[in-house]
């Protein structure tokens, strides 16, 4: 809880604010993510009559939340309304709250700090339509006696209890004293406790857990790249002796690994697309006997963002700023540690003698202290703010470039600068002090004070029409029009830390220490997305119109969703996953909005109100061991689920062992379905019991290996495809016996095709190259098996046929082995090695050779009898694998983990051919399969691109990858230096140096049969592959190493 105690210390800063007018409230709710992160700390609160929910309100926080209570979950969290263009946040204490006999309206009552009174104080009443989420405020009269001090000491009593840790001043029992007893609910059945989360529900003295106890990420500064990429962010520490930064990919929504620094680092700010610079800025009083002020600066740290390695540290100054090219500007220590250093100088960091060097003849006394610093790279131009012993102060204003500028404004006593921003041109400095904003022309010399208002800023920005500021006092992010000198609306974002114009982008970020970061579209300051940063890396980013992206599981309890026609119905994350999740969301959308063309990157998306959103119950009633050793049978229940006047349906109910996909009914896995009703009609569970209970026992193996929890998990789709809450029961796995482990690695190379023009050169070359660095895994029986498709000596050729495919795959999903395997051997395929996999078992499939795309993105593998006639635009499908065959088949696989590798043409499109989302959608697709069963796919290409073939390596580019990666002793895809490459490892790794190799020469791998070959050709001039691996997690495969 760090930024609790951190938003107390700066709010007990405030002494005042400006008198808090009427406002109306926020619109009828719309369809919305509600995030579950719990409040941290509340004021008051009150039951509905049916103590069917709970209301919440905290005047820190200004925020009103609405509580399911039986499930403990939050269905709604608005704002409420503060003062307009007021100079800092609101100072508020909730004093009451009460709800309506019929439960329709609540009254929140409380005071807020107004300097206008003559109290300095004045009551504040909200009125909540609770329908309609409706919020009038009113200014009255404060009651008699009411003081500021009442709200300070309220202030100090809720970060007491927010933290748990007493202050000097204030006892944990002092701080619950103070603040109101929480209520009973009606029927007496709970209590309510005070807690570090804010409360608790309390039952017969036990406290219940909430269905979430998700915590934002404690930001300490964030900032994002000049590309709009990489978001950085340093966590809120809980000490001074390490710090870890954060660095979130929006391109591919993924978090890289945390870069832990030594010391207590406090900002972050990129100083380019690719590095970001990270220092301890916070300043201290110059003459404080506070220890932090005797804690050492830790040095300047240069990051790069892209792989997350320190590449540069340089001594450490106060208040560093960049002028590129590796030049800095910053204040000797003692301008903020004057306990440790004398040096109040202002230096300039020379990167060539890698040395500060002070700036001569500022006239700088030796009492002057420098309080902050900006600049302005293109000029060279720096401004620095100094104070002096007797409280009055001077901003200089000078130029490391030419030298052609050296001037200073005095500030009056007691004034304190907080924050100065150059504009684009560099000729104007924005000041920002005692909550007044100026703007200083340096070529006239001349001052004109500025419309907005900010109570120390942490941050101007401008794109010479606009001035935004902020900081963590303020209650949204400030507007001024500059040519008009006028206050614009106020964009919504509470305690914004940092912020900033996108380099070439019509587009506005900024970060709030609440753990958010949202963007907006400044030709018409429409918000475009918000994002929200969870403890443990994870985040989901949401549009206005709830499009989504996330790295939460599709079972998320972070955040829930409610509708305007059911305002009172929480749904589960994945209630709108099918039509409203849109992965890499950031970057498309940033992408399409400085383009204009959102309109057709994104499509448009259906009615939520129109949806029906009542769900299937599942339920795990049992699990028990088989008549055959080493399966279980598991029983479960479905029921349909009612809600606004609908029936659910039950369809496609889906059975997972240890989050991994096991089995299904209907069980129709190669059928695919294009319309809604063919999918219903597909998948339609045909009757329930004469109870309405549909009941159902799967048989299953399982591992007899590894740990013997396993956990099962269940859930079944709605008529509208809309998955119901997930169900899951432990099993305890009994004493059996225990199967011998085994590796089946079935490689598949075809060079020579009846279709002379396709022949290749080196696909065989990669099946065997692949075998052999496959030779051997610790811990597994190896099983080996080889399809290559080559010329024999005597000119024949050696088929790979589509029957010979089938057959060596189906043999793994379960087939009868011996039958398949004699056929296979009358067709010169020793697949004797090949058995039926199970759990215990490992799978890994490569194939070399053609592949194809349809213009749907359809994919398809080419065997060595694939038809397509010379002078032919498409070929002959029957004669070629489906993507829908290879997902038939890996779905009945039971091995406990598979991987396959496809080198070949367009194979991204395997898994994703332009619509595929990883979530449950209930999809036929091989992207679904690798999604729910956690099969690792590595595609040679994008979907549409072509895959190279190189003469100098005599191999595919994407398997010479992993050649490289892979040796007798190690190899370099031992990523993480752990002296172990585990399965994961080894393909990551391929995706990493294919694009090396690919720079060389190389010859398109079927530009042949491509429907643009020269088109697709040039643009595969550097390959670029596919990882499709959804697990988030590490193979437990170790391919080098020891187990």
């Amino acid at each position: 809880m760090a930024y609790w105690r951190s938003t107390i210390t700066h709010l007990a800063l405030l002494l005042g604010v400006l008198v808090a007018a009427p406002a109306s409230g926020q619109a009828t709710v719309q369809p919305k993510i509600v995030i579950q992160t719990l409040p941290g700390s509340i004021d008051v609160a009150a039951w509905t009559p049916d103590e069917r929910y709970l209301l919440t309100a905290s005047g820190v926080t200004r925020e009103f939340m609405i509580w399911d209570v039986s499930r403990r979950l939050i269905i709604d969290r608005l704002r409420l309304p503060g003062t307009v263009n007021a100079i800092g946040a609101d100072m508020m204490r909730l004093t009451t709250m009460t709800v309506s006999a019929d439960g329709r309206t609540a009254v929140i009552g409380g005071l807020v700090a107004d300097t206008e009174a003559e109290s300095r104080v004045a009551g504040r009443v909200y009125r909540i339509d609770l329908a309609t989420r409706a919020i009038t405020t009113e200014r009255v009269a404060a009651p008699a006696g009411a003081k500021l001090e009442d709200v300070q000491s309220w202030f100090m009593a809720i970060g007491v209890l927010a933290s748990q840790e007493a202050s000097p001043e204030m006892s944990i029992e002092q701080a619950t004293a103070l603040l109101p007893q929480l209520p009973v609910s009606p029927s007496g059945r709970y209590t309510l406790r005070r807690t570090d989360k804010g409360f608790e529900f309390v039952e017969q003295g036990q406290g219940l857990p909430f269905a979430s106890t998700a915590m934002p990420a404690d930001v300490a500064s964030a900032a994002l790249a000049p590309d709009g990429r990489r978001i950085a962010f340093i966590r809120t520490a809980e000490d001074q002796v390490n710090t870890t930064i954060e660095i979130f990919d929006t391109l591919t929504a993924r978090y890289g690994a945390p870069v832990t620094l030594e010391g207590d680092y406090q900002s972050v700010v990129w100083l380019n697309e690719r590095e970001f610079l990270a220092h301890g800025n916070e300043a201290y009083l110059t003459e404080s006997d506070d220890e932090d002020a005797k804690t050492p600066l830790p040095p300047l740290a240069i990051v790069d963002g892209t792989t997350g390695q320190l590449t540069k540290t340089i001594e450490a100054r106060c208040f560093p700023v960049s002028l590129g090219q590796g030049v800095f500007v910053g204040a000797g220590i003692g301008n903020c540690r004057a306990p440790l250093s004398r040096d109040r100088a202002l230096s300039v960091f020379d990167p060539v003698a890698n040395k500060w060097e002070a700036i001569p003849d500022l006239g700088l006394k030796a009492d002057d202290t420098i309080t902050v610093i900006t600049a302005h790279q293109p000029s060279g131009r720096v401004a620095f703010a100094v104070a002096h012993a007797d409280t009055s102060g001077t901003i200089y204003a000078v130029d490391t470039g030419d030298g052609n500028l050296d001037i200073g404004r005095a500030v009056d006593r007691g004034t304190i600068v907080t924050q100065l921003s150059f504009t684009n041109d560099g000729q104007k400095l924005f000041i920002g002090s005692n909550g007044v904003v100026t703007e200083w022309d340096l070529a006239k010399d001349s001052l004109r004070q500025l419309a907005g208002a900010a109570l120390m800023p942490s941050f101007f920005a401008s794109d010479g029409r606009n001035l935004l500021l902020a900081g963590p006092l303020q209650d949204g992010v400030g507007r001024v029009d500059l040519a008009g000198n006028q206050a614009l609306p106020p964009l919504e974002l509470s305690y914004a830390m940092s912020g900033g114009f996108l380099p070439n982008r019509p587009i506005f970020w900024a970060a709030s220490g609440l753990g958010s970061l949202k963007l907006w579209d400044t030709r018409d300051w429409s918000p475009l997305l918000t994002t929200y940063l969870f403890s443990g890396s994870k985040f989901v980013a949401v549009t206005a119109d709830g499009r989504y992206d996330t790295n939460l599981g599709p079972d998320a309890d972070q955040f829930r969703w409610i509708v305007s026609d059911a305002p009172f119905q929480s749904l589960p994350a994945q209630t709108f996953m099918r039509d409203y999740f849109e992965p890499r969301l950031t970057q498309r959308l940033t992408d399409c909005t400085t383009a204009r063309n959102c309109d057709q990157v994104l499509k448009p998306i259906p009615s939520i109100a129109s949806l029906n959103r009542a769900l299937p119950v599942t339920r795990i009633t049992g699990v028990q061991p088989g008549e055959k050793p080493g399966t279980v049978e598991v029983r479960f229940e479905l029921r349909e689920g009612t809600a606004n006047g609908k029936r659910s349906g039950i369809y496609n109910p889906r059975l997972f062992l240890n989050n991994r996909f096991a089995s299904h009914t209907p069980d129709e896995p190669f059928t695919e379905t294009e319309t809604l009703e063919q999918w219903r009609e597909l998948n339609r569970i045909p009757r329930q019991g004469d109870d309405g209970v549909y009941r159902y026992i799967f048989v299953e193996p399982i591992p007899t290996g590894g740990a013997d929890r396993l956990t099962f998990s269940a859930y079944a789709f709605n008529e509208d495809r809309v998955k119901g809450d997930t169900a899951t029961f432990t099993y305890i796995r009994p004493p059996i016996p225990k199967r011998k482990p085994r590796a089946f690695v079935l490689t598949i190379g075809v060079d020579a095709y009846d279709e002379p023009r396709l022949e290749l050169n080196y696909a065989v070359a990669d099946a065997r190259l692949i075998a052999d660095r496959l030779a051997a895994i610790a811990g597994y029986e190896m099983r080996h098996a080889m399809l290559a498709g080559a010329k024999r000596p005597d000119g024949s050729r050696q088929q790979v046929t589509r029957e010979i495919i089938n057959s060596a795959l189906g043999i793994l999903a379960g087939m009868e082995p011996g039958p398949a395997i004699q056929e296979l051997a009358q067709a010169g395929i020793d697949a004797s090695a090949l058995d039926n996999a199970t759990p215990d078992d490992i799978v890994i499939v490569s194939f070399s050779g053609h592949g194809w795309a349809d213009p749907r993105g359809n994919f398809y593998l080419v065997p060595s009898d694939g038809k397509w006639a010379d002078g032919e635009g498409t070929p002959d499908k029957s004669s070629l694998v489906s993507a829908a065959t290879l997902t038939m088949w890996l779905r009945a696989i039971k091995a406990g983990e598979i991987a396959f590798i496809i080198d070949a043409c367009h194979s991204g499109a395997s898994v994703d051919s332009g619509t595929f989302k990883p979530g449950p959608m209930g999809d036929s697709g091989l992207g679904q399969l690798a999604f729910d069963k956690g099969i690792r796919i590595l595609a040679a290409t994008q979907a549409k691109d072509v895959a190279l073939e190189n003469a100098q390596l005599g191999q595919g580019l994407l398997t010479a990858a992993l050649g490289k990666g892979l040796t007798p002793q190690g190899g370099p895809a031992d990523l993480n230096s752990d002296r172990r490459i585990t399965l994961d490892e080894w393909l990551r790794y391929a995706v990493q140096e294919l694009p090396r190799l690919a720079k060389g020469a190389g010859v398109a791998r079927g530009f042949t049969i491509t429907q643009r070959p020269t088109a697709a050709a040039a643009k595969s001039a550097v390959q670029e592959p596919a990882l499709f691996d959804f697990t988030n997690s590490v193979s437990p495969v170790i391919l080098r190493g020891t187990p």
